[in-house]
C-alpha cells in the first residue's frame, strides 16, 4: 500500500519513508523573466534500516529537502535512486480564458508551469486550433509538441492510475490556417527544421526591419513583424525555396 514499492530488498521497512512534493499556485506562471520556480521535494526517513542521502544517513522523523541530481539510497542494499528534474514547461495560445485556467490548474497538479510568451525553456506549445502566430513557428522550429489542452487533462489521469502518458499525436490540433492548404503542415518533430533557415537569405529594404528585436536565434534569424508568413515560408523552404523577399510591408517573394 505504497507510491514507490522496492521489491527483493529485506532491509526495506513496510514503510520505509515518506515523499513530500510541494508546488504551489505562484510556481505556476514564471517571473516577470520568465524564471521557472522548480516543485520542492521533501523526503522523511521512517525506516529501521536507515536512508542515505548523498552517503550520510537521515536522521529519523526528519525532514529533509532533496536537491536536484541529488543521490538516495533507501536500506542497506541496492535500493539507490537520484532525484532528477523533468521540466514541463507549457505556453498556450488561443485560449479562452477559462479554458487556460482549466490548464493551469491541471499543469499545478503535474508540476508544471504556464508562460504567457514563447521561451527557450518551453516543452509544449497548447493551442486548441492551428494558426500562424509567433508561439506556431517557434515550437516547430524547436520541435516542441504542439497539442490540444485535453492532452494534458489525460495525461494527469494517466498518472493518478500509474499508467504511461497518452500518445502526443492524438491530441493534435486541427490546421484552420486559411493561407496553408490542410494537410500541408507536419506536427511530428523534423530535425531539419532546426537548421530550416541556415543558408537562406533575408533581404531587408529599410533599417527599421534590419534592427526589428530578434525572437530567437539557434542558429535561425527569424523576425516578429513577419512571422506570419514564415509558416507558409517554412512549408516552401521544404520544397526547395532558397530565398525570402521582404518588401516593406512585409510582403513574400519566394525564388
Amino acid at each position: 500500500d505504497c507510491s514507490v514499492l522496492l521489491l527483493n530488498d529485506q532491509s526495506i521497512s513496510r514503510v520505509h519513508a515518506r515523499l513530500l512534493v510541494t508546488h504551489p499556485n505562484k510556481n505556476l506562471v514564471g517571473s516577470q523573466h520568465n524564471v521557472i520556480q522548480r516543485p520542492v521535494v521533501l523526503l522523511k526517513d521512517e525506516s529501521k534500516y536507515g536512508t542515505w542521502l548523498e552517503g550520510e544517513r537521515l536522521q529519523s522523523g526528519i525532514v529533509t529537502h532533496l536537491g536536484l541530481n541529488c543521490h538516495i539510497q533507501f536500506g542497506v542494499f541496492n535500493s539507490k535512486f537520484r532525484a532528477e528534474y523533468a521540466p514541463l514547461v507549457v505556453v498556450s495560445s488561443g485560449q479562452e480564458i477559462t479554458d487556460r485556467t482549466s490548464l493551469g490548474h491541471v499543469l499545478l497538479q503535474l508540476g508544471g508551469h504556464l508562460l504567457s510568451h514563447w521561451d527557450d525553456q518551453v516543452t509544449h506549445f497548447v493551442t486548441p486550433s492551428l494558426k500562424v502566430t509567433v508561439k506556431t513557428i517557434c515550437a516547430l522550429i524547436t520541435q516542441r509538441p504542439v497539442v490540444q489542452a485535453e492532452y494534458f487533462t489525460e495525461y494527469l489521469s494517466a498518472v493518478k492510475v500509474r499508467k504511461p502518458p497518452p500518445s502526443l499525436s492524438t491530441f493534435s490540433p486541427q490546421e484552420e490556417e486559411p493561407s496553408l492548404p490542410q494537410g500541408t503542415l507536419q506536427l511530428t518533430p523534423r530535425p531539419e527544421r532546426t537548421s530550416l533557415f541556415s543558408g537562406k537569405i533575408f533581404f531587408f529594404l529599410n533599417a527599421r526591419q534590419v534592427s526589428i528585436p530578434r525572437t530567437f536565434m539557434s542558429p535561425n534569424l527569424v523576425y516578429k513583424d513577419f512571422f506570419s508568413s514564415l509558416l507558409l515560408f517554412l512549408c516552401l523552404v521544404e520544397q526547395g525555396y532558397n530565398y525570402l523577399f521582404c518588401t516593406s510591408k512585409f510582403h513574400l517573394s519566394l525564388h
